[in-house]
């Protein structure tokens, strides 16, 4: 479940548009519990996002829906997805690129994104209304090896850089750009 919603959610995140996309999903958990979750007005409520050098990329995400129900048995006409044969991202065939050069000296970097949504409850409901929309923050931490001077005089300057990561499993992949960032803090 988490590749297909990763699948779905990445390429939305990377660009970086106000559109209210909803979606549904349906959870089998029939070796575990024979139940089926089926969730309804889903939204994306927070993505968080991790690379560091020889793993696996790994991805958090938060939702918030409408509502949920239980099922014994999977609603009429679902199909499932045969199991994904594609490796798993990692750091080991993806690329971090400042101003569009490819920089080797990234040890670490993470990010957050926060879309501000939350649920509305009502009174005499179990269910949601719509979500309510708050205010987005994107943020996040690049650790860097200094071999040369180049960010550590972009941190001091404040100059305004674009860093783009490309991930993958050597097939296939993402390219995530942020086109207006400003280092704001470091530490020897």
């Amino acid at each position: 479940i988490i590749a297909i919603l990763a699948s779905m959610l990445l390429p939305a995140l990377a660009k970086a548009k106000s559109n209210f996309f909803f979606f549904f999903f349906m959870n089998n958990t029939k070796q575990l519990m024979l139940a089926y979750h089926m969730f309804t007005g889903v939204e994306l409520a927070k993505l968080d996002l991790k690379v560091t050098p020889g793993a696996i990329v790994e991805l958090g995400f938060g939702l918030v829906g409408k509502g949920m129900s239980t099922a014994t048995a999977a609603p009429a006409g679902a199909t499932y997805l045969a199991a994904d044969t594609h490796s798993p991202m990692d750091s080991f065939s993806g690329a971090v690129l400042v101003d569009a050069v490819e920089n080797g000296v990234v040890t670490e970097l993470t990010t957050t994104l926060e879309n501000g949504i939350e649920a509305r409850f009502v009174v005499g409901s179990a269910e949601t209304i719509r979500s309510s929309i708050g205010r987005s923050n994107m943020s996040g931490q690049l650790s860097v090896y200094f071999e040369d001077s180049d960010m550590i005089d972009r941190f001091l300057d404040e100059t305004e850089t674009a860093i783009s990561y490309v991930l993958g499993d050597g097939t296939q992949g993402y390219r995530i750009t942020y086109p207006r960032v400003k280092f704001t803090g470091g530490q020897p």
